[in-house]
């Protein structure tokens, strides 16, 4: 599933097509995995507005 950023890797839009996308595989989506990069700080925007539950987890590092 692949769409071009038009605002590049800033982290809110990213977000936004991450929803987007993940919109019509809500109820077969279970867990994303992202690395720590910053286009990924609005993770708890995807996981409110794609998935019926989600958990973050903290490094203990």
């Amino acid at each position: 599933i692949m769409e071009k950023l038009p605002m590049g890797k800033h982290a809110l839009p990213m977000a936004k097509v991450v929803v987007k996308r993940l919109i019509a595989y809500k109820n077969n989506v279970h867990t994303i995995t992202s690395d720590n990069g910053s286009e990924f700080a609005e993770h708890e925007y995807i996981a409110k507005n794609s998935m019926q539950n989600s958990f973050s987890l903290i490094p203990v590092w």
